[in-house]
């Protein structure tokens, strides 16, 4: 059988049926250069979270720059730097 997962939003009558397995929100922690850390947040969308939104969020509550590009695998949706 292949592996089917279900999503349910909050004020949503029916839930969203994916195929495959369910990916999980990741993040990673990556050096560049001269020696700064970034934050790398992933898989924002398969749980329904605008990644614009939570950008604009990170940068008022944590008081750092926050940045949304498209990620470089096809079809994985955007990373916030």
């Amino acid at each position: 059988m292949t592996p089917v997962h279900r999503v349910v939003f909050p004020g949503q009558q029916t839930p969203i049926f994916r195929k495959g397995k369910a990916e999980c929100i990741k993040l990673d922690v990556v050096q560049r250069a001269s020696n700064k850390k970034v934050t790398l947040v992933e898989n924002l969308e398969l749980f329904g979270i605008n990644s614009k939104v939570f950008a604009h969020c990170v940068q008022i509550k944590m008081g750092c720059s926050a940045t949304v590009q498209s990620s470089a695998a096809k079809n994985k949706g955007s990373v916030i730097f």
